[in-house]
């Protein structure tokens, strides 16, 4: 399983935030509590659509592949195989 690309571009959105929230901290900005309670309120949101489309993409149904070749198999010899690739979820009425 593979992290979207929308998934790396909102975690690195959040380590800048996560950057931004410890400078204020350090240098006793105004709003430093805020941009920390925002970096920690995001990173629970993250954690919860992360989990959400881990499972499900465990529940996603799987494609269904089909091969029929020739029983026998020569070498340097062109052959044809069809091959069928059916989605389960197109299937339903």
């Amino acid at each position: 399983m593979r992290p979207s690309r929308n998934l790396l571009l909102l975690l690195a959105g959040w380590v800048l935030l996560g950057f931004i929230a410890t400078v204020a901290r350090l240098l006793d900005w105004q709003y430093g509590l805020q941009i920390s309670f925002l970096f920690w309120t995001t990173i629970v949101f993250l954690l919860l659509i992360t989990l959400l489309d881990g499972f499900a993409s465990r529940w996603r149904p799987k494609l269904k592949v089909e091969r029929q070749l020739d029983p026998y198999l020569a070498l340097s010899v062109r052959q044809s195989v069809f091959i069928k690739v059916t989605n389960q979820t197109s299937l339903k009425g």
